[in-house]
């Protein structure tokens, strides 16, 4: 069996997921000069006996030979591509009278098949958009949604575990605050200051505690994202408000994590205090 002949525009390579192993795609250059050039498969490659591109090899197509000027490997998004031979399109036009491409391979983004598979069409054929048929994979199923679903719940629940940690945590540090800082509590008392602005004293410090916390979690979440979706070559998606209620929620655990310290602190006498 001999390998497949297509024709192609030289971004098949990238779109097929392929890569070079040996030599260089053809161009656009020789696309519109519609040059005898090919490139073929690895596997193509070792059935023809067609070893370093340096020698210059040549296969014939209708009698015609053709400059094999690259060799490509794993094709990973089009099968029939793992063993084929390809040329430029304006080629196979003059060449073979081809008169348009009979099927279009495009690559996607995630979740963006329903979309594809009503514009396509229509792009490529306005007049009578029917007589293409489109393929492209399906939105996101019920499972994947359901899955998703339960990821959020897990997701939900450690973050107001964590949430409460963090509150139980500011609040044990300011009450050790209140209670090592009560001579001082009792000497601003003495001069003057009054209950509500030892309460929003600590209530203060409490809300700083969170608003830090809030901000040390927000940008470690967003720097784990990145480097999470870029090891994993993901198009990287980062909320900016959604960073930001994150500072304002920690800020917010702050706010009532400091409300029973701030009382207690606000209930001390002057003359206890400096007694004791």
């Amino acid at each position: 069996e001999q390998p497949g002949v297509y024709a192609a525009s030289p971004g098949i390579i990238h779109t097929a997921g392929a890569s070079m192993v040996s030599g260089r795609m053809f161009d656009s250059g020789h696309d519109r000069r519609a040059a005898r050039v090919a490139v073929i498969s690895a596997r193509a490659a070792k059935r023809l006996g067609v070893g370093a591109i340096g020698s210059q090899p040549s296969v014939f197509l209708g009698g015609m030979a053709y400059a094999v000027i690259g060799i490509y490997d794993h094709a990973k998004y089009d099968g029939d591509l793992q063993d084929a031979i390809i040329i430029p399109s304006n080629t196979a036009r003059t060449e073979f009278d081809l008169a348009s491409p009979d099927e279009v391979m495009a690559r996607l983004a995630v979740n963006t098949g329903p979309i594809f598979t009503k514009q396509a069409p229509i792009a490529l054929s306005p007049n009578s958009p029917d007589e293409i048929t489109v393929s492209a994979p399906g939105g996101v199923s019920g499972l994947q949604k359901s899955v998703q679903g339960d990821v959020n719940l897990v997701f939900v629940i450690l973050s107001i575990v964590v949430l409460l940690a963090g509150g139980f945590g500011i609040a044990n540090v300011t009450m050790l605050s209140v209670m090592e800082r009560t001579a001082e509590i009792g000497l601003r008392r003495a001069v003057g200051a009054t209950a509500r602005q030892i309460a929003a004293q600590f209530v203060v410090e409490s809300v700083i505690l969170g608003l830090l916390g809030g901000l040390l979690g927000a940008a470690v979440g967003v720097v784990s994202i990145e480097v999470f979706a870029l090891v994993h070559h993901w198009t990287v998606v980062t909320s900016i408000p959604v960073a930001l209620g994150g500072v304002a929620l920690g800020a917010l655990v702050g706010l009532v994590a400091g409300g029973l310290p701030a009382r207690r602190a606000a209930r001390i006498e002057p003359v206890d205090a400096l007694r004791g």
